[in-house]
């Protein structure tokens, strides 16, 4: 996890739990007045997410590129007691 303390905003990298894990950087915003609870590596959470996108032109070859990321509306944190699957 990586914070930036100056734009409030905290990067998580996801961990899926399925056969073949993917990998995903989740970037939630802090809003202002809130803090973001402690995290360490491992924890389980659930995210609801929106897909954002954008395109970019390269100047030099007018090629197109695409960029995603996913931004965190809401974090909900599973504690570890209540995990029984």
């Amino acid at each position: 996890m990586k914070t930036n303390e100056e734009k409030k905003i905290v990067e998580i990298i996801l961990v899926t739990t399925e056969e073949v894990p993917n990998y995903l950087s989740i970037t939630y915003f802090i809003r202002e007045g809130r803090t973001f609870p402690k995290v360490k590596s491992g924890d389980m959470i659930v995210a609801e997410v929106r897909l954002s996108g954008r395109r970019w032109i390269d100047p030099e070859t007018g090629e197109a590129k695409y960029f995603m990321s996913l931004i965190a509306k809401k974090i909900i944190f599973i504690e570890e007691d209540n995990n029984e699957n």
